[in-house]
């Protein structure tokens, strides 16, 4: 039986923190990537309507997102250690 049902990276309580933001940061990114999909299809459904003025900011917003997931992730898998 399982004492410690808890996901543990290498053993490192900080691994796993950085493990659970990285899947939350990867599923905020993934959310916004979709509104953002679901943005443009709605305005090409309605050409008469120009974009909405949150589009940009929303877009901006979700590549931070990606790039800071990946950065995150990279830091994880051991491609951005020093040295």
């Amino acid at each position: 039986m399982v004492e410690d049902a808890r996901v543990v990276v290498d053993g490192d309580f900080l691994a796993d923190v950085k493990a659970a933001g990285d899947v939350v940061l990867g599923c905020l990114s993934s959310v916004l990537i979709w509104f953002v999909f679901w943005i443009h299809l709605r305005a090409r459904r309605h050409v008469e309507e120009s974009l909405p003025k949150y589009r940009l900011p929303i877009e901006a917003i979700a590549v931070l997102l990606v790039g800071l997931t990946g950065h995150l992730g990279g830091f994880l898998s051991g491609v951005n250690r020093p040295g």
